[in-house]
């Protein structure tokens, strides 16, 4: 327990005792309601250039695999935390749409 509260304290926390406060529920305010509407357009910005991933399951993986609709081993397999075994596809990593995909990789057989 000691380094616990040796960590803490070096990270600026300090024990105390719980005093009341009070919540002040300003939602509407217009400076609020402002700064919201601007948060929202610099997120809707930053959302394009973040990272997209969808996770599904092995056996889907390997069915649309086997369909050609995506190409082999190129997700991140994993097992979630219900054992599942699943398959992590960065969409915005792959630069091939489909359709080029299959032309190629039809070209190699």
């Amino acid at each position: 327990m000691n380094t616990v509260c040796n960590w803490m304290n070096n990270l600026g926390f300090k024990y105390c005792q719980r005093r009341k406060g009070y919540y002040v529920d300003i939602h509407e305010k217009p400076a609020t309601v402002e700064y919201r509407r601007k948060f929202v357009e610099r997120y809707l910005k930053y959302e394009r250039r973040a990272h997209r991933w969808i996770q599904i399951p092995l056996e889907e993986s390997r069915k649309l695999e086997m369909e050609e609709m995506i190409p082999v081993d190129i997700g991140y397999r994993y097992t979630d935390g219900n054992k599942n075994e699943m398959v992590e596809y960065h969409v915005d990593r792959q630069t091939l749409d489909r359709a080029e995909w299959r032309k190629s990789n039809n070209s190699k057989r």
